[in-house]
């Protein structure tokens, strides 16, 4: 040894250091772990009462949408909506039907693959509620463009 110098290890050679600081840091992390408040995951549905219970069955629509569907083939007397004769915007409007379903009880959505004008997707999905008059629990047809336009023709309630 020189003169003054002690034998010491310096701070960071020192075992007894890095065993101190190990332990206040998983002091912190068993701190922070504790006061965290904990965070429940939830399914995604809604906290309330007016949501479905788990034991409900889903809503499934295919039967209204499958009788509308076929409703509307027998009121035009065909096998395939190709097959309809297309003499106004609504009959040519039938060739051009991509999808059929239904969402909510009573109302079926009809997507047609191409643009269409408000008046005219009107009109269809008045005729297609009109053709599918027979089909109990249709209240309404919502006929959708391909650009996502949506008009609804609902069923009157008359004396």
């Amino acid at each position: 040894m020189r003169g003054g110098q002690s034998a010491a290890t310096p701070w960071w050679k020192n075992v007894w250091t890095w065993v101190v600081v190990a332990g206040a840091v998983i002091a912190i992390v068993v701190v922070i772990r504790v006061a965290a408040p904990t965070v429940e995951v939830k399914s995604g549905t809604p906290d309330n009462d007016t949501a479905a219970s788990p034991s409900a069955p889903a809503y499934d629509g295919t039967a209204l949408a499958s009788a509308t569907e076929q409703a509307v083939l027998d009121a035009y007397d065909v096998d395939e909506f190709t097959d309809i004769e297309a003499t106004d915007n609504t009959t040519i409007l039938m060739s051009h039907i991509a999808s059929w379903d239904s969402f909510s009880e009573g109302r079926v959505t009809v997507v047609l693959s191409e643009k269409v004008r408000p008046d005219d997707l009107e009109a269809f999905a008045t005729a297609v509620l009109e053709q599918a008059e027979g089909v109990t629990d249709l209240d309404a047809v919502v006929a959708v463009d391909v650009e996502g336009l949506a008009v609804s023709a609902d069923r009157t309630e008359g004396p």
